[in-house]
């Protein structure tokens, strides 16, 4: 068998429409599952309205080691670093996020 690599825990993004009703309460139950009583579990973050700072439509900020194309710029070939973070979204879709 192959030599095995320790993995973190990953982030729970869970993400709603600001119009959606349930979005917060459903939220804060995936919050209470996730994290019972002791605190133990993964990062927990909500996301229903963009960064203030956020350009309209854009992307968030690269992790740590990530690269992202832009026109005509190449990878460095000595850049071989590797993102580490893994994160799991969870979309609460309903018919205002659909709309949009």
């Amino acid at each position: 068998m192959g030599t095995s690599q320790a993995t973190g825990i990953p982030e729970v993004y869970v993400l709603w429409h600001p119009s959606c009703a349930l979005g917060e309460p459903l939220a804060k139950r995936i919050l209470a599952w996730l994290r019972p009583g002791n605190g133990l579990g993964p990062d927990v973050f909500y996301r229903c309205l963009p960064a203030p700072d956020a350009p309209p439509n854009g992307l968030p900020l690269p992790l740590t080691g990530e690269f992202r194309s832009s026109g005509t710029n190449t990878r460095p070939s000595a850049f071989k670093a590797k993102v580490s973070n893994q994160q799991i979204v969870l979309v609460l879709v309903d018919e205002h996020m659909v709309a949009d």
